[in-house]
């Protein structure tokens, strides 16, 4: 299972995206995070569906400074792309 997760509010320079790579590698998920310019967090993550579920509820909630004001996410059925799971700069 692949989700694709577009992430906006307060979470930009407060380690959201180490958090999910953290949390990624936990549950063993591949995939990568990237801040965009636009203040969002763009994040994929493929693995098992159960997993892939764990850390959408993660990610809807972020770390302790972030504060994330709306989320959106699209499901994808596919073949895992990813290796590992890494933070774009």
């Amino acid at each position: 299972m692949r989700a694709y997760i577009l992430v906006s509010g307060y979470v930009q320079k407060v380690g959201y995206r180490y958090f999910v790579k953290r949390e990624a590698e936990k549950l063993d998920l591949t995939g990568y995070a990237s801040n965009l310019a636009n203040g969002q967090v763009e994040i994929l993550v493929e693995g098992e569906s159960e997993n892939v579920n764990k850390i959408v509820g993660k990610c809807k909630k972020g770390p302790f400074l972030a504060n994330v004001r709306d989320f959106k996410m699209e499901i994808k059925e596919g073949n895992k792309e990813c290796k590992d799971f890494k933070i774009i700069v």
